[in-house]
């Protein structure tokens, strides 16, 4: 509850303080308007938006442009369209990113060029509520490298595969237990084709966990390319890629690590949030 107070204050003030920029345009020298005609928008993520463009000039319109630039970040073109005459009624439909954070304020610039050069500008100014929630599959298994069973895993679609008979691109983590080396236990090592990393993180709340806490928690730790010594109630933070997005992330709890009598039914079994 105390969440939702604060970011209802959040958006009260972000209206607010728009609405008073707004009050300073000058429209005297402004060839666009774009709709709807309020300057602060609130959106939440996946909200698709239509911006409906109008313009007027004595000379001739040859271009109109829409970029998006997040506060603290780059800026980047989402439309570049050659246009012409004296008049623009142009309908562009935004629709709002996937942040990892919870809220993200950003400008949303909507330019037209003339004829001669010159360009017309107009801006939106958004308050975009993330609230990417992370889903959990619990009851995975993988098995040992000894077993005759799937010992390798995809996390991204939750799919078992046999480490020997499978493209080692689709393979996020595989099981080292060999009869050489481990005889009949299990090895508890993991390692990985795809360059994913891992970060054991015994203080992380698995229970309560958001994406933006996985974040944090996984840049905060040491990526390792491999985990051992896996063991009950493990928390592991498990980073995709560089890309820092919302999909790059994911926490998987180590429910129970079963080495049995021999190796046929040596298994990890954990949940995975993503």
């Amino acid at each position: 509850m105390i969440k939702l107070v604060s970011k209802e204050l959040v958006v009260f003030y972000f209206l607010f303080s728009v609405l008073l920029c707004a009050c300073n345009k000058d429209d005297e020298n402004s060839y666009i308007t774009v709709f709807p005609d309020q300057y602060g928008i609130v959106m939440h993520s996946d909200d698709v938006q239509t911006f409906n463009i109008k313009g007027e000039t004595t000379l001739t319109f040859s271009k109109i442009e829409v970029s998006y630039k997040p506060d603290n970040d780059f800026s980047q073109t989402l439309e570049n369209e050659s246009i012409s005459g004296s008049n623009i009624d142009y309908d562009y439909e935004f629709k709002a990113p996937l942040y990892i954070e919870d809220t993200i304020t950003a400008t949303l610039n909507f330019t037209a060029e003339l004829s001669n050069g010159e360009k017309v500008k107009t801006a939106k100014r958004l308050f975009i509520i993330s609230g990417y929630n992370l889903s959990e599959t619990a009851g995975n298994v993988l098995y040992s490298g000894s077993s005759y069973e799937p010992n390798a895993f995809n996390l991204q679609n939750g799919t078992p595969l046999y480490y020997s008979l499978n493209d080692t691109t689709n393979i996020h983590i595989a099981d080292t237990s060999s009869f050489d080396f481990n005889g009949d236990e299990i090895s508890r090592t993991w390692i990985s084709n795809t360059g994913i990393r891992f970060v054991r993180y015994a203080d992380f709340d698995y229970a309560n966990a958001k994406l933006e806490d996985l974040k944090s928690s996984f840049e905060a730790g040491i990526p390792r390319e491999y985990i051992s010594n896996i063991k009950d109630g493990d928390v592991l933070l498990i980073a995709f890629d560089h890309n820092k997005s919302v999909h790059s992330y994911a926490a998987m709890y180590i429910t129970q690590v079963i080495d049995s009598e021999g190796t046929l039914n040596d298994r990890y079994i954990f949940s995975i949030k993503k």
